[in-house]
């Protein structure tokens, strides 16, 4: 409802100034949330219009063409993303999900990963890519031995580790996944990680490190932390 309504005030503010970028940008943003493919995709190509390199709206291109089932043309989206910024996971991620969709065959999916990147293989990026690549084309144990790679990399950043973290859960190994939140959820400072850590020991039954990871002021501790405390006392 207050997405409903959100949308309804920023395409009133554009009425008003079809060029007002901040309004554009949200709408794009919100219209993409809720997946409003047709309105996502016109909005995007104006937007493109008068900033042909906008990164954001040519990732918004590629959601709504992979929605309409045009592989092809997301896939071209893509590609102009990953020659600008190929540290881009998320749209690294996109371009794999876009070739599985459209039925590429399994060696499309692995070439992309090993040559379409632009990333260089002793990035950590790069080998989670190549972990979900594998994955992708069932080969479990290379996507597992990939991901393990990552791992055991130094972590790029929050975003990487959250997207490692459910690479490895997905994998079912979840003795390394614990081992990457302990060393970078404290060190981050990141609120999704400690979340994501102290479930995690939650669920393999360390109440402990439940209790160690938790023992702060009380009123700094967020609903999800004070929930899982509070089940662990």
């Amino acid at each position: 409802k207050h997405i409903i309504q959100a949308i309804a005030m920023l395409r009133q503010a554009l009425n008003v100034d079809k060029s007002h970028e901040k309004a554009r940008e949200k709408l794009l943003e919100l219209y993409m949330l809720i997946g409003y493919g047709e309105e996502t995709l016109a909005l995007a190509q104006d937007i493109l219009a008068d900033d042909p390199e906008n990164i954001d709206a040519l990732r918004a291109e590629a959601f709504a063409y992979g929605w309409r089932g045009e592989f092809e043309e997301a896939l071209k989206r893509s590609a102009e993303i990953a020659k600008v910024t190929p540290e881009d996971l998320q749209n690294q991620l996109l371009a794999l999900s876009l070739l599985d969709r459209s039925d590429a065959p399994h060696a499309a999916l692995l070439e992309h990963a090993s040559d379409n990147t632009g990333l260089d293989p002793q990035d950590a990026r790069y080998m989670l890519i190549q972990s979900v690549a594998h994955d992708l084309t069932d080969d479990r144990e290379g996507a597992v031995e990939w991901a393990t790679k990552a791992a055991e990399s130094p972590p790029i950043d929050v975003a990487f580790v959250s997207l490692l973290n459910m690479q490895l859960n997905r994998l079912g190994q979840f003795a390394t996944s614990l081992d990457l939140l302990n060393r970078t959820a404290e060190e981050s400072g990141d609120l999704e990680l400690k979340r994501a850590l102290v479930q995690r020991l939650y669920e393999v039954g360390d109440i402990p490190g439940v209790l160690e990871q938790t023992d702060e002021d009380m009123a700094s501790l967020d609903s999800t932390l004070l929930a899982v405390r509070a089940l662990s006392l």
